[in-house]
């Protein structure tokens, strides 16, 4: 599994590894085994780019105006490389003092990302 940003994202890294773990264990309850290096049975290669991430400005949701997006393309590739499927996954949130804002579009887009993988096993 590969996910990166693409710099126009401007997500830094902590933001980027604490997505990556979201979709670690989202693919993890489902029941996929992520390996680190090449695996030694068939597998497919998901691979995840975040070309958007906006999170929403601290002071703006005191006042119920800020807003956080988060957009990404992810593709599924087989043991040679060539591309079995690709997949948009995006995100938005309006958020308010009582909200959860960005942090539940990337939980909700981690899932997704797992959902797509899903999908096409099946």
């Amino acid at each position: 599994m590969t996910i990166m940003a693409a710099p126009a994202a401007n997500m830094s890294g902590e933001a980027l590894g604490n997505f990556r773990s979201l979709v670690l264990t989202a693919l993890s309850q489902r029941g996929f085994q992520v390996a680190s290096g090449k695996p030694a049975e068939p597998f497919v290669h998901l691979s995840g780019t975040v070309t958007l991430y906006d999170p929403e400005n601290r002071f703006g949701k005191w006042f119920g105006l800020a807003s956080g997006k988060f957009d990404s393309k992810w593709t599924i590739a087989d043991p040679q490389g060539a591309e079995l499927s690709s997949a948009r996954i995006d995100g938005s949130v309006r958020a308010s003092i009582f909200s959860g804002g960005v942090a539940d579009v990337l939980e909700e887009a981690a899932q997704r990302a797992a959902d797509y993988l899903a999908g096409v096993r099946n």
